[in-house]
């Protein structure tokens, strides 16, 4: 919340570009405070939530890698609970 604070206080802005990328390497799950992947945490719910706080910008903009092609999509194990971890593929 404190980064939303402060690009607040810097915007409007034109664009504002999402690039985030953590857990290829990771070679187990590490989980947050609040029990959630640090993968999940990172690459999804960081952007989601910071687009959510900030003023709106012209232009927002996802950026990321072409690792999902190789993937697997498990919604009812989003959080890689049941599932061998592969931080590839989450």
């Amino acid at each position: 919340m404190r980064l939303a604070e402060k690009a607040n206080r810097h915007g409007p802005h034109d664009a504002v570009l999402h690039n985030v990328a953590v857990g290829y390497r990771e070679p187990q799950r590490i989980e947050t405070g609040d029990g959630l992947p640090h993968v999940f945490a990172v690459n999804t719910l960081a952007p989601f939530i910071l687009a959510a706080l900030i003023e709106t910008p012209k232009r927002l903009v996802y950026l990321s890698s072409g690792l999902h092609r190789n993937a697997s999509v498990d919604l009812d194990d989003i959080t890689w609970e049941k599932r061998r971890w592969d931080g590839t593929e989450a």
